[in-house]
């Protein structure tokens, strides 16, 4: 069973068109989840992708947004739109459901304390910069 968010129109038997999901609604969907795909051609960050990663259920993507920079157990990037390929990364997914623990990972990376301190370093460097070049503060 597949659930499309945004509410999707399809007579596709195995598609469950999902409206709006509050944050718990939401995270009980990613847990249920065998796997999640992301086929986005464009996407800024990916949140989509790492809220299913910290409920523990692997994700195929697209070559987009955070997928690109992150090395997950759990993910599974296609980097082309060819069938084959995303056939290759769900059969991977399909293998990593149950088994995949990326949730540590992510709780390490998105932490608010782990931004709030790459914040600050950023906050430091830049000042440090800025008052190299003589900017006043």
């Amino acid at each position: 069973i597949s659930v499309t968010f945004p509410c999707t129109e399809t007579n596709a038997p195995n598609i469950i068109p999902a409206g709006p999901l509050g944050r718990e609604e939401l995270a009980l969907h990613y847990c249920a989840a065998d796997f999640l795909v992301f086929p986005s051609r464009f996407e800024g960050f990916g949140l989509v992708i790492i809220e299913a990663l910290a409920c523990n259920t692997p994700v195929v993507s697209s070559n987009v947004g955070i997928a690109r920079e992150i090395k997950a157990p759990g993910l599974f990037v296609a980097k082309s739109l060819q069938t084959d390929e995303w056939i290759e990364k769900i059969g991977l997914a399909m293998e990593a459901s149950g088994k995949a623990k990326p949730r540590k990972m992510v709780e390490e990376m998105f932490s608010e304390r782990e931004f709030r301190e790459k914040f600050l370093r950023l906050a430091k460097r830049l000042q440090s910069e800025s008052a190299n070049r003589g900017v006043p503060r």
